[in-house]
């Protein structure tokens, strides 16, 4: 009885029984998404190093244009 008072089957009940196989078909899916998510983990590590070169790289470009302004 659920909280409404109504005598409900379960949910197995409806299942027809191929459909109880469907956990061990989502499977091969929660592998291929924990590849993804993965895969999603380098590549935000991977923009993360890129934008710290990229910065890097424009502090010393300007350093060395101030450089070359002064010497000029």
């Amino acid at each position: 009885m659920d909280s409404s008072g109504v005598d409900r089957p379960s949910q197995s009940e409806f299942m027809p029984t191929h459909d109880r196989s469907m956990p061990s078909a989502l499977e091969p899916l929660k592998k291929k998404l924990k590849a993804f998510v993965e895969v999603k983990q380098t590549c935000d590590k991977t923009a993360v190093h890129i934008k710290t070169q990229t910065q890097q790289t424009e502090k010393q470009i300007k350093e060395e244009f101030e450089k070359l302004h002064q010497f000029l």
